[in-house]
């Protein structure tokens, strides 16, 4: 038996500390080990599991899209807090670029209407 006969599992991926009984619950009953054992066990697998990877107990609910907007908005506003200088140089380029971009489409559009001027009638 060399070291590449072996066969590995993939590890699966837990989200929360529920998650991870679920899962090994689900295991263990498939397996046909009785469900009050089953349900210990997989109790401590949980344990150890959220333990260390530092995981909630339940999944994370998900958000909606005004909680998603709120939390840009306090994502902008800290960055504002944080580097005032920095704020100040991406807005000032920011308004440079829609001010730039209005100004050519307003431009464009007096181009068309135009009227010459009779520089030698005027009143």
């Amino acid at each position: 038996m060399g070291l590449f006969d072996r066969q590995f599992k993939t590890v699966p991926s837990f989200g929360s500390r529920s998650e991870a009984f679920d899962y090994l619950l689900a295991s263990l009953v498939a397996d046909g080990v009785p469900i009050e054992e089953a349900a210990n066990r997989a109790n401590t697998f949980a344990e150890v599991v959220a333990r260390n990877k530092k995981l909630p107990n339940v999944p994370e609910r998900p958000k909606t899209a005004i909680e998603q907007g709120i939390t840009v908005i306090q994502q902008v506003a800290s960055v504002k807090r944080e580097y005032p200088d920095v704020w100040d140089l991406v807005t000032g380029a920011l308004g440079g670029l829609i001010g730039g971009f209005a100004g050519a489409n307003i431009a464009g559009e007096n181009e068309e209407k135009r009227d010459e001027i009779d520089f030698e009638n005027l009143k």
